[in-house]
């Protein structure tokens, strides 16, 4: 077993987002980039270059994760919410929509059937 941070403080911060599959995934990337660069630029170690990657396709989006080197854990939660605020505004003011879980029921003809005879009041 390896132990990176013995000798290093570094460490990586990682938020996960998704979009949806309709959106345009070369804006997804370019503005998750550029929010990289700047929360980065404000919280994370010198000469590290924040890393933002497509990490899978999902039952309800395409996943992304940004991840940036940070070396203070005392700031590391103020750092997340950083990101996921400049996510929130930029994808609001670029249209781009983060997925949520949704669920489609289908019911069979005669689970239909039977919901149709019961009172009103019931269903």
């Amino acid at each position: 077993m390896t132990n990176f941070t013995l000798r290093d403080a570094s460490f990586r911060i990682k938020v996960p987002v998704g979009v949806v599959y309709s959106a345009d995934m070369a804006l997804v990337r370019s503005t998750l980039e550029k929010i990289a660069h700047n929360v980065s630029e404000i919280h994370a170690v010198p000469d590290t270059t924040p890393q933002v990657l497509m990490t899978e396709f999902g039952n309800h989006a395409v996943n992304w994760e940004v991840a940036i080197w940070m070396n203070d854990p005392w700031i590391a939660r103020r750092a997340i919410s950083d990101l996921h605020e400049a996510i929130w505004w930029a994808f609001k003011q670029r249209d781009i929509v983060i997925a949520f879980p949704q669920l489609d029921v289908h019911l069979d003809p005669s689970v239909t059937a039977s919901l149709s005879q019961l009172p009103k009041s019931a269903a």
